[in-house]
């Protein structure tokens, strides 16, 4: 499932429970998709307890089948609104110059 996440203001554990849901995958499973050693972390950062580490974003996207960009893009501004803002405004493509958007 390659979508975009970017269009709904959805959260980050919000995200994982749906996909979770719709694929089947256990806390278990989806712990050792990412690389979590334990379970506890996932149950940490579903309460919001714990944030959700940025490195593991394209192991969670994988394991999701959704979009790493995408996925990155939603845990960055839960994680720092305004610098997700303005990595948002540097990396708009109405901002970069003919050469840039060809690579």
């Amino acid at each position: 499932m390659q979508n975009s996440l970017s269009t709904s203001p959805i959260t980050l554990v919000a995200l994982i429970q749906a996909r979770q849901a719709a694929l089947g995958l256990s806390d278990h499973d989806l712990c050792a998709a990412v690389g979590f050693e334990r379970q506890i972390a996932l149950t940490l950062i579903k309460a919001g307890s714990l944030r959700f580490p940025l490195s593991k974003i394209p192991a969670l996207a994988a394991a999701l089948e959704i979009d790493a960009a995408e996925l990155l893009k939603v845990a960055l501004h839960e994680s720092d609104p305004v610098l997700s803002k303005r990595i948002a405004e540097v990396f708009d493509p109405l901002h970069l110059t003919a050469t840039e958007v060809a690579q």
